[in-house]
């Protein structure tokens, strides 16, 4: 709204659905309750209605049509006019965005099609473990915000479920706030880790906000386990609805902010995205590539360094061969996804 000018809140109302979930609770006493809420509803001008879904008659429409007649009088009848000026900004901030987004696909491209120049098509794995972590505590407003970068994240209980998917086992991993301890945390992760997972697997839903809160979470808890961990994690953007209908999974990933973009990094720029139990192969190759790039071993918690290859030191092999490929040239044909075969090929060929 911030880019409509402070002029949008005279034409504004807020129309509240599912009344009957209030039960004997009053919408004002609903409005005090929440201080982010009843912030906006002052900014509309203490316009607001309550739909009951359960009733489905033409007299709740009517009053609410009635309202909107009263809002639109109070504006002289005008309608909202957009500042031009605002709306050139906002076109100016998707572009950047778009390019964000598609720097960030071509990366990723790039690190599958690296990927396969050096290890070729990669058969599925036998025996991997994966731990796939997923918060799954329901945050008020006052709670969910980016406001309290300062604090440090709480202790988790965890719940642990198993199960096989492809041949790996996937040990399913839900952190719930609590009053426990870091260093209980840290008892139970380790744990956990004893033999340890080959992957690590971060779940993040797509239609819920990435707050620094969360982010600071999985910093604070993964970190419990050393920096080594993050050589053999992976970001899963799970979606309960098709996001391509108007962006892809990297404009969610600059969207959402720096500290989506913060944890994506820190994990490589490895990501994938699940739709569905139809999209779980996908997921499991770019896990198994995952642990193929960590020499196939499985993560270890230890004070001191293996010298197991990981991650981190293929980075510096990609970089190598990233100088090697530019210098015949082949650099601007992996930019586009719909050449990768070609540019295999022409890669395999020449060396």
């Amino acid at each position: 709204m911030e880019y409509l000018s402070e002029r949008v809140w005279s034409h504004t109302m807020v129309l509240f659905t599912c009344g009957e979930w209030l039960g004997d609770t009053t919408i004002e006493q609903h409005i005090e309750s929440e201080e982010a809420l009843q912030s906006l509803v002052e900014k509309c001008g203490n316009r607001y209605y309550v739909l009951n879904n359960e009733y489905r008659d033409n007299k709740q429409v009517t009053q609410l049509l009635e309202k909107i007649e009263e809002m639109v009088a109070g504006n002289g009848g005008r309608h909202f006019e957009v500042d031009k000026t605002l709306l050139q900004e906002v076109e100016n901030k998707r572009r950047r965005l778009t390019t964000r987004a598609e720097d960030r696909e071509t990366r990723a491209y790039k690190q599958d099609a690296m990927f396969k120049f050096v290890m070729g098509e990669l058969q599925p794995l036998c025996g991997i473990k994966v731990m796939l972590l997923q918060y799954v505590e329901e945050f008020t407003s006052e709670q969910d915000t980016d406001s309290d970068r300062g604090e440090m994240a709480e202790g988790v209980t965890l719940q642990c479920e198993e199960e096989i998917k492809g041949g790996r086992e996937i040990t399913r991993v839900k952190m719930t706030s609590s009053k426990r301890t870091l260093e209980e945390t840290k008892a139970e992760l380790v744990s956990l880790c004893d033999p340890g997972p080959h992957a690590f697997v971060l779940s993040i839903y797509t239609d819920l906000h990435f707050s620094e809160r969360r982010r600071r979470q999985f910093q604070t808890h993964l970190g419990l386990l050393g920096d080594r961990v993050w050589d053999h994690a992976i970001v899963m953007f799970v979606s309960t609805q098709d996001l391509s209908v108007d962006r892809n999974i990297e404009e969610y990933i600059e969207s959402e902010g720096e500290a989506l973009q913060w944890l994506v990094e820190k994990c490589g720029n490895r990501y994938v995205h699940c739709t569905g139990e139809e999209s779980w192969p996908g997921v499991l190759k770019k896990i198994d590539e995952l642990v193929v790039l960590n020499g196939g071993s499985h993560f270890q918690y230890e004070e001191g360094r293996t010298n197991e290859t990981t991650a981190a030191d293929w980075k510096m092999e990609v970089q190598q061969l990233e100088e090697q490929m530019e210098e015949i040239e082949l650099a601007n044909s992996i930019l586009s996804p719909p050449n990768s075969k070609y540019v295999m090929n022409m890669m395999q060929a020449d060396y």
